[in-house]
């Protein structure tokens, strides 16, 4: 990058208190001074003709650092109009953010200390723990910006057979019961008392990549109440636990092995769990043994057996209810490429040929895996395979997301400019339930007549 250029923005980005002493320091020109105080930066910058996306990668980390270092009040609002002066994408900040985060600022300043250095001479003498960390910063690819889908309802990207399967059994008499008994019991506490004891409570201040992109999926389904995540030991898998106060819990692995696109796709298919009031039944299909084992008890072990049908519809529901999360994950991460990626992964692609990934690979062996229907005897042996299982072949899922998003309905609902689009094979489907307890309500109801839960 050109000297004068450089010199310039550099004047341009510094504090009142270091610009005399730094341009005495080191004597720059008249002419720099007269630039930087008649241009923004983004004309300085056009000055330069040649210059590369990672050069002004590069000159933007180090402002980041020299602002941060300087504790200045609302430095984040000032790094975020000057990265767009820089015409970079709001990613650059996130990655500086990443990489130069509170304890590696405060090892900085008690280095610079000890040196008895200004703050401002990171912008011109760089040591190698610095450079090391910039180049981190450099190396990370470029995530283009989202569009927040501002008054986004979980309706208009439904998967029909997740809404009929849910009123359905939302109108049956046994599961009713079973919502009672988890209720009555509080099942749910003891899978929030087993990952909240266990894990790790995801902040922006222990891992504020995981805790941004968390919040940035909430920021896109516009969902209000950000949720608790969690952290725990394994390979690419999220769940959702809790219906009042539902907490996320993805695996560690989901850290190193995907790309911020695919951690957006894993953390939008939980939050739109969430979106879609799924986890009260999601929670409790994964309890029914222990809710069947109480029902036996009491009624001799017939209630158990009668049990066995619900296990099946709920699982059938839960199976449709996947369609859709995944769903909400694409409208999450906007990348049909990361969210295809993911279920490769999920599916068990080795991780030292991540590089080699192929979406049409996937939705060729989904191709390859429908057509053993053609045989009634594999047919019936796939439904034998599934019937107890809460998710879908992963392959099949891949497929279906490709699908929706081939059809149309994806892109209409990233245009939807604010407006609420139901398509008219949902319209017959919404229905107001208790979240709480997931009983039918009048569309006018203030409270639901089974639990009380003001809704």
């Amino acid at each position: 990058m050109e000297g004068l250029v450089l010199k310039s923005i550099i004047v341009k980005v510094l504090e009142r208190d270091d610009l005399n002493e730094f341009i005495q320091l080191y004597n720059f020109e008249e002419d720099v001074i007269k630039i930087s105080n008649r241009y923004s930066i983004n004309e300085i910058l056009s000055l330069e003709k040649n210059i590369t996306l990672n050069q002004k990668v590069t000159l933007y980390t180090y402002i980041f650092l020299y602002k941060k270092l300087k504790n200045i009040n609302n430095s984040k609002n000032r790094l975020i109009e000057i990265a767009k002066e820089f015409n970079l994408e709001d990613s650059v900040y996130e990655n500086c953010t990443y990489f130069f985060n509170k304890d590696r600022l405060n090892y900085i300043r008690m280095d610079y200390n000890k040196k008895n250095l200004k703050l401002y001479n990171v912008l011109i003498e760089v040591d190698d723990y610095i450079s090391n960390l910039v180049t981190k910063v450099v190396s990370v690819p470029i995530r283009k910006n989202k569009k927040n889908l501002v008054g986004l309802k979980s309706r208009e990207y439904e998967h029909i057979d997740d809404a009929r399967a849910l009123e359905n059994f939302r109108n049956n008499k046994n599961i009713e019961k079973v919502v009672r008994l988890y209720i009555e019991y509080d099942i749910e506490r003891i899978s929030k008392i087993q990952y909240t004891g266990s894990n790790i409570l995801v902040t922006q201040e222990n891992i504020p990549y995981l805790y941004d992109a968390l919040c940035k999926v909430c920021e896109i389904l516009d969902v209000k109440k950000i949720p608790k995540l969690y952290v725990k030991q394994g390979f690419i898998n999220a769940c959702t636990i809790g219906c009042n106060d539902p907490i996320i819990v993805v695996d560690s692995a989901c850290l190193s092995l995907l790309d911020y696109d695919e951690l957006l796709f894993i953390l939008g298919h939980e939050v739109g769990h969430i979106k879609s009031e799924h986890v009260l039944y999601h929670n409790i299909s994964q309890f029914l043994p222990i809710i069947a084992s109480i029902v036996g008890n009491v009624t001799l072990g017939l209630g158990e057996l009668a049990l066995q049908g619900v296990s099946l519809l709920m699982y059938n529901w839960y199976r449709k209810s996947e369609f859709t999360a995944d769903r909400a994950g694409l409208l999450a991460c906007q990348n049909i490429d990361a969210a295809i990626s993911t279920m490769t992964k999920l599916a068990g692609f080795p991780y030292n040929f991540y590089d080699s990934i192929n979406s049409e690979m996937i939705l060729k062996q989904a191709t390859d895996f429908e057509e053993l229907d053609n045989s009634k005897y594999n047919k019936i042996m796939k439904y034998l395979s599934i019937m107890n299982s809460d998710h879908p072949w992963t392959v099949l899922r891949a497929k279906e997301l490709k699908s929706w998003y081939d059809n149309g309905e994806y892109k209409r609902i990233l245009n939807r400019n604010g407006n609420n689009q139901i398509t008219s094979n949902q319209i017959n489907y919404v229905q107001k339930f208790c979240t709480q307890c997931g009983s039918k309500l009048k569309p006018t109801a203030k409270f639901c007549t089974f639990c009380g839960e003001r809704v």
